[in-house]
């Protein structure tokens, strides 16, 4: 049941957010979002990205929703996601990578999009 309410509360985000746009016509530069995951077949992935002047974020494969909370954006990819870049960061002033945390909160994996234990699940900004 508990599995389930996550699944759940992943689509609801994907719903009640906003489809993510591209970055905005003052933005300078962006940085890119890179994921570790053991897993070849992960069907979306939720996290946060925390730091300075966040414009907004694209993704690399699959559709983008994107919530502001403070100072930090949060991410939701629905489709097709594997290790590598998964998005890029847009910001409207430029700031060191080291600036920026990114967190992932939850994975849903291949067909079935069930929740995976988040056990070699990394991401990174550079």
């Amino acid at each position: 049941m508990k599995r389930k309410r996550r699944v759940l509360a992943l689509l609801c985000l994907a719903v009640g957010c906003a489809d993510g746009a591209g970055p905005s016509k003052a933005t300078a530069t962006s940085l890119r979002v890179v994921l570790t995951s053991p897993n070849a077949d992960d069907g979306g992935i939720l996290f946060r990205i925390e730091g300075p002047l966040i414009d907004s974020v694209t993704a690399s494969n699959g559709r983008v929703f994107a919530e502001r909370d403070g100072n930090a954006l949060v991410v939701l990819i629905a489709g097709t996601v594997r290790a590598g870049v998964v998005a890029r960061l847009w910001r409207s002033a430029e700031q060191p990578a080291s600036a920026y945390q990114a967190t992932v909160v939850q994975v849903a994996g291949g067909p079935a999009s069930t929740q995976r234990e988040l056990t070699g699940y990394a991401l990174r900004v550079e």
